[in-house]
């Protein structure tokens, strides 16, 4: 039989045993915690590809990022270094540095290399692009710098910290937007949407109220319109 010594030498032994693996479990614990917030993991996890656009986004991505930025030294009539990127033909043309884009291959292209080193657009003319913007570029010259057939851009085309641009508000064109249709497709919209229009915007109005699931409010009487005029 173990003496009362040896047993209670056992007993120590497995208390420093069972703590040890406590502490172990606490700090294994402790790194998957750090691990599961990590932002740096979930970014990457939710945009595998930081940037990526595709062809269809050069007039929303793509055009406003060269005419903000490259446009007011790079244009057909200051073309510094020669090199001109109103459209797709003069851009592969390259200028004095040669070509300066490569359709396909954004890390031999000469142009995305200045503009990941900070130095397009030059000091004085422009602020860095940020690390989405120089990866928006650079996803459109991997997937071949599409490019609409005949499309020209220009630094009027979109509005900057300098200057309002075409896509200004008070500078877009004036559109008559269709009337709204009447669907009544709900009591709410049939007495939203239905009689009682005296112009075209009253139309507008309870379309927004049937949209709403809000019914209109009752027309005010003559009283009333006497004290509001």
């Amino acid at each position: 039989m173990p003496t009362a010594h040896q047993s209670r030498n056992a007993n120590g032994r497995r208390c420093l045993k069972r703590r040890f693996i406590i502490a172990a479990a606490v700090v294994a614990f402790g790194y998957f915690c750090l691990w599961a917030i990590d932002p740096t993991r979930a970014a990457d996890e939710k945009t595998p590809v930081a940037g990526a656009v595709e062809a269809s986004d050069f007039g929303d991505r793509i055009a406003p990022l060269l005419a903000q930025n490259c446009l007011h030294c790079h244009n057909a009539s200051q073309a510094e270094g020669n090199l001109n990127l109103t459209t797709r033909e003069r851009m592969l043309a390259g200028g004095d540095s040669g070509a300066v884009i490569e359709p396909g291959n954004a890390d031999d292209s000469y142009l995305i290399a200045r503009i990941r080193d900070h130095e397009m657009p030059p000091e004085g003319k422009g602020k860095p692009l940020s690390d989405a913007e120089v990866s928006a570029l650079s996803a459109w010259v991997n997937a071949g710098a599409k490019w609409p057939a005949g499309r020209t851009i220009s630094e009027l085309d979109y509005t900057t910290d300098r200057r309002a641009g075409r896509d200004w508000w008070s500078l877009a064109v004036v559109v008559r937007p269709p009337l709204p249709v009447r669907s009544n497709s709900s009591p709410v919209e049939a007495e939203a949407v239905g009689g009682g229009e005296n112009n075209s915007v009253d139309r507008f109005v309870r379309a927004k109220l049937a949209e709403r699931q809000l019914p209109p409010s009752a027309e005010a009487d003559r009283v009333t319109l006497i004290r509001r005029a």
